[in-house]
């Protein structure tokens, strides 16, 4: 069990700031969609402003030990693949640990639609994009292995058949091929993380494990291994189950839509993203379309939140995490909750962790893990 004493417990840079600006400009910017095209407005969106300093209450050996850098609240880089130096030597002036990084992604948030980046878009688009953030990313980095995590993407057209997806997985493996001499340069793990429906009219890539399964059959490489998020498991798990109908609940008992992704991916998995939602305990969606439905159940809330009749199923879970994949040799987890009060008084999302519940979450899963105290992977 030493390789499990010898992990980093991470928190998103989103919520690492209680003062996060970025919260302000996507207000202002979905009320008032005509002024993303406003070139003045560009350092507006985002982080672009700063975020003013992290909360040392949420870092330490016995909380959380880094942060995983968001590229699309950062500034340093933008759709193009063009980097802001400037953004890039403040970041690392800063003295902020950054051993992990979250690319780009298809999203619906007004502030970030210049930075969707799907990886089964054309080549032209997607390896600019992706050298830029890996380059960045070389350069933040606190760690001499660090993890680079970044979602497959999504395709035009709901629920897309078999063939169209693998069809849309072949381009996503010719675009990670075009960037694995940059990854192997700088030794940087590349971590595909699983998603769920969340866009109206597209069919989002890296739902299944049979996806992650043929992406890394078809290109086998020691840096590429999948990132397993818990709360985007959960809610696709409920979206499976509706359409299964009578034979829906089987992927809900005992965890089992979590499970699926353990057994058939094992020590491919090399990196988790941990929250807590409530999907899988309230009424399921009546029917296609899941998206808006599955979008306000990601609720990224604090693992504390958790019923004590899912605790053990969850405790097995990690114990399963800790002993059957990769995530122990590679050495982050990223307890990637959201933060309730910000500004030090609006509570926007009122699910979101406060200071002592994301202590309290980094210490479940510590003990989890059966780790006594984290300490950073040599």
């Amino acid at each position: 069990m030493s390789s499990i004493n010898r992990i980093q417990l991470l928190v998103s840079m989103a919520s690492s700031c209680p003062n996060p600006y970025y919260m302000l400009s996507d207000w202002v910017l979905a009320t008032f969609p005509r002024l993303n095209a406003l070139p003045v407005l560009r350092d507006l969106k985002s982080y672009r402003l700063g975020c003013g300093t992290v909360d040392p209450a949420l870092f330490g050996d016995a909380a959380y030990q880094g942060e995983e850098f968001a590229f699309f609240l950062s500034g340093t880089v933008d759709g193009r693949g063009h980097i802001n130096e400037r953004r890039v030597d403040a970041y690392r002036s800063a003295g902020r640990n950054f051993p992990a990084f979250h690319g780009f992604n298809v999203n619906e948030y007004p502030s970030h639609r210049d930075l969707a980046l799907s990886l089964a878009d054309p080549g032209e688009i997607v390896v600019p994009a992706l050298r830029a953030q890996i380059e960045v990313a070389a350069r933040l980095a606190t760690t001499k292995r660090p993890m680079f995590n970044i979602h497959v993407g999504a395709i035009p057209g709901s629920d897309a058949a078999e063939p169209a997806r693998r069809d849309a997985l072949r381009r996503v493996i010719a675009n990670i091929r075009a960037v694995l001499p940059l990854l192997e340069r700088y030794q940087m793990a590349f971590a595909l993380e699983n998603g769920f429906d969340v866009l109206p009219g597209m069919t989002t890539l890296g739902i299944d494990p049979w996806e992650f399964s043929f992406l890394f059959d078809s290109l086998d490489h020691p840096l590429l291994g999948m990132t397993y998020d818990w709360g985007h498991a959960n809610v696709q798990g409920v979206i499976r189950a509706a359409r299964l109908r009578e034979r829906g609940a089987a992927h809900l008992a005992g965890y089992r839509q979590h499970l699926d992704f353990i057994e058939a991916l094992g020590t491919r998995i090399v990196y988790t993203h941990l929250h807590y939602n409530e999907a899988h305990a309230v009424a399921p969606p009546a029917g296609p379309p899941f998206a808006r439905w599955a979008h306000q159940k990601d609720q990224h809330a604090p693992l504390t939140r958790m019923p004590g009749r899912e605790r053990g199923d969850f405790d097995r879970l990690l114990l399963r995490l800790a002993t059957e994949t990769g995530i122990p040799d590679h050495g982050f987890i990223n307890v990637e909750c959201v933060r309730r009060r910000v500004f030090g008084f609006l509570e926007p999302m009122p699910w979101g962790a406060t200071t002592d519940e994301f202590l309290e979450s980094a210490d479940l899963v510590r003990r989890a893990f059966r780790a006594p105290a984290a300490v950073a992977p040599s």
